[in-house]
């Protein structure tokens, strides 16, 4: 897309006959921008994938009123409970405007994304991680901008049931520094590094979106 270059995979555990509510999804905007979202709806089956699409498409439409990440999470946050679905979800929405090389997001129960210079340096963005999406019905999101340089890369990930392991730090650290380890250029083996530095199972998800600027 428009001054930016984006990778992104889904890994979903191989059960017969089982289905997911992980997605990642990245849309241009009118502006020039771009709406890059990363979710993760707890628990697996229909209902769980179902609550996903609905997310997926909400984010969409209120990105399209020209509503910032943390309105956005906001406003589907509002929907979630006004649904009374049965799920959570975690969600993280960034917005990259190439005009000004800006990056401006906000989570919901979901870690930061991990952002690494073009020599390779990674430093996990600080900013507020609210509560899953659906917990607090009148939950407010706020947002946090960085500016990125040429050559950087933004790495948005979940791991299902490692996200809390992830808070503890430990395998965070290894993701951080993933740079001393690979070609941050080659996503495969940056998703490979992720799934070892983090122990995620082969029976849990993985979502991952590599952002980078040219």
């Amino acid at each position: 897309m428009e001054g930016v270059e984006i990778c992104g995979h889904c890994r979903s555990a191989d059960r017969v006959g089982t289905v997911d509510g992980d997605w990642f999804d990245a849309t241009s905007l009118p502006d020039g921008g771009t709406i890059l979202v990363l979710g993760d709806v707890d628990d697996r089956g229909l209902s769980s994938m179902t609550t996903a699409a609905r997310l997926r498409y909400a984010v969409r439409a209120y990105a399209a009123l020209d509503l910032t990440p943390g309105a956005i999470l906001s406003a589907v946050n509002g929907m979630l409970c006004a649904m009374e679905v049965e799920h959570t979800a975690c969600l993280v929405v960034a917005r990259y405007s190439p005009a000004t090389r800006e990056l401006r997001w906000a989570a919901a129960g979901q870690v930061a994304p991990v952002r690494y210079t073009a020599a390779g340096q990674g430093t996990v963005l600080s900013g507020p991680l609210g509560l899953p999406l659906g917990e607090v019905t009148e939950m407010q999101y706020s947002d946090t901008t960085v500016t990125l340089a040429p050559g950087d890369r933004v790495l948005l990930y979940t791991g299902g049931q490692a996200r809390a392991d992830r808070r503890r730090g430990g395998g965070l650290d290894l993701v951080r520094r993933a740079g001393e380890h690979i070609d941050l250029s080659d996503f495969d083996a940056m998703v490979t590094h992720l799934v070892t530095s983090l122990n995620i199972p082969e029976d849990e998800d993985v979502c991952a979106m590599l952002v980078h600027v040219p």
